[in-house]
């Protein structure tokens, strides 16, 4: 009995553009190539080389592997992604559990006769930079109070770089800690 015939190359066979297109962009920015490298029995070089030439445009990955890899592909890319569901599934509890806490805390104080203060609910980013900035404003202060005129030189260059707004900022920052 002769045996069936099957494509070497995906490109013999039709498949949803848009799922193509899902998986090239998966493979070129996500992809781990240990994993891939492990699984696919691929060499390193091969798998960068494979990306270069999907980024570029020159080939798809449909052109570049066989049946079975690109089935493989599609079983790890699935995996990747219900990692990641999984991992904003948590992220998305561990918010609500934050919120919970801080509205029994709350309702802990109101009882306690502490309604009336008011509680920042979270550390905003912003004013996490703002105290970075001043460490480095400190930092720029203490150079320029050195003496030393190499070390004066170099305060005086990183507060060029500065934005204007971060040196009027720094020029505040001085003249309220000009007498430390």
């Amino acid at each position: 009995m002769p045996r069936e015939w099957r494509p070497k190359k995906i490109g013999k066979l039709k498949y949803n553009k848009k799922s193509q297109k899902t998986l090239d962009e998966w493979f070129v920015k996500y992809a781990s190539p240990t994993i891939l490298e492990k699984k696919l029995k691929l060499s390193r070089a091969s798998i960068y080389r494979y990306k270069k030439e999907i980024q570029e445009k020159e080939a798809t990955l449909q052109d570049l592997v066989t049946v079975t890899m690109y089935a493989e592909l599609i079983k790890l890319e699935t995996a990747d992604y219900e990692a990641y569901l999984k991992s904003m599934s948590k992220l998305v509890e561990e918010k609500e559990e934050k919120k919970r806490q801080i509205a029994e805390i709350d309702e802990e104080l109101k009882s306690k006769g502490f309604g009336n203060l008011d509680l920042p609910k979270t550390i905003a980013a912003t004013q996490k930079k703002d105290v970075k900035k001043e460490k480095n404003f400190a930092q720029l202060l203490l150079l320029e109070q050195s003496g030393d005129a190499k070390k004066i030189s170099n305060a005086r260059s990183e507060i060029r770089k500065l934005s204007r707004e971060d040196r009027k900022k720094y020029y505040q920052y001085k003249g309220e800690h000009k007498d430390e």
